[in-house]
């Protein structure tokens, strides 16, 4: 990842997590609020490889415990693990849409899931596994819609940042 890339993959994850806490949250859906800042980690990793996805995880999943009341590191860990893994699936992601919305499935299923269990570990008392389990249907399902709108224009805005990249 250039340097420029690096930068605009920031300004994609802050813009995330800030519309994610003051507008995404707030949103009255029927079953949940989607995972914004999830699906942003995932395209950065699906585009630019496991390395990238650990670290955009670590940065997103930070700043997000840094602006909630949960203990810190707890979501850090969860996305790091997740970018990760989403980002060794990087190399199939321009072949089409299937393998990013089949991978941001596992990815948000494997992040709520991952949740529970570490808050649990760290006596969180205010996410359990009841809540995990209910909420992990509908995340997947607008995790995977969210994806379809969110990795075009972070694809479009890496390729610009990285011209020698381009195909």
């Amino acid at each position: 990842m250039t340097p420029l890339a690096r930068t605009a993959a920031g300004l994609a994850l802050a813009t995330s997590v800030v519309l994610q806490l003051s507008v995404v949250n707030d949103l009255r859906l029927p079953l949940g609020p989607p995972q914004l800042v999830l699906v942003t980690v995932a395209a950065i990793a699906l585009l630019e490889g496991p390395m990238a996805g650990s670290v955009t995880g670590f940065s997103a999943g930070l700043l997000t415990d840094l602006l909630s009341a949960h203990p810190v590191g707890q979501t850090a860990l969860v996305m790091t693990a997740v970018g990760y893994l989403l980002g060794l699936a990087y190399t199939e992601t321009d072949r089409g849409l299937a393998v990013p919305m089949l991978a941001v499935a596992a990815g948000s299923a494997a992040a709520l899931l991952a949740g529970a269990v570490v808050a649990a570990l760290v006596g969180d008392n205010g996410y359990t596994a009841a809540s995990a389990l209910k909420g992990t249907l509908a995340a997947v399902i607008y995790d995977v819609l969210l994806i379809l709108v969110v990795l075009p224009p972070i694809r479009g805005l890496l390729r610009w940042m990285a011209p020698e990249r381009r195909p």
